[in-house]
């Protein structure tokens, strides 16, 4: 019976060493078995890269942006010519009354060191500006399309002024009626 004791207990710790020894053997083989196959995975996407850079799909993505950013270049030279003919209509219609006045209002803007702290207070070029157009849309004889051009410059002005509620009120209020 020793003899049987004695091979029991060896095939036993046999068993608890050899299960630990196993376990980390068989996560260690699993381990390099998964770095082979990202290994290969890798090396698939690099295949897939080459193949990309080699096919004309990039001439037809670079032939997509090279017009799309031609389309937005156009738009926004036509928004440009737009804004300076609207600009142009404002100086004239300005002109037709206040000539002298927007001059000077001109000149004070080339010297003016221009709008400090994001306020604007009555006595800068700007603000002279809005008022000089109030008093030509409230007190001069204007035909419909020079009153447009007018109301559609003070409305999208408004929207800028700070700190000086009075000038944007008189600017809502034109713009409203």
């Amino acid at each position: 019976m020793k003899n049987k004791t004695k091979l029991l207990l060896l095939f036993l710790l046999i068993i608890v060493l050899c299960v630990p020894i196993i376990t980390i053997a068989s996560t260690k083989i699993g381990i390099l078995v998964t770095q082979g196959d990202s290994i290969k995975e890798k090396e698939r996407l690099l295949e897939e890269k080459q193949e990309f850079l080699n096919s004309d799909q990039i001439e037809e993505k670079s032939a997509y942006y090279l017009a799309e950013d031609l389309e937005l270049k156009n738009k926004l030279s036509e928004k440009q010519l737009e804004n300076q003919q609207t600009q142009e209509k404002i100086e004239k219609i300005i002109n037709k009354f206040y000539k002298e006045e927007y001059n000077e209002i001109k000149r004070e803007a080339t010297n003016s060191d221009g709008i400090k702290d994001g306020t604007l207070n009555s006595n800068e070029p700007e603000a002279k500006l809005y008022n000089l157009i109030i008093n030509i849309i409230e007190t001069k004889e204007l035909d419909s399309e020079e009153l447009k051009v007018l109301k559609e410059f003070i409305r999208d002005s408004s929207s800028n002024i700070k700190g000086n509620d009075e000038l944007k009120l008189k600017m809502q209020k034109v713009y409203q009626d």
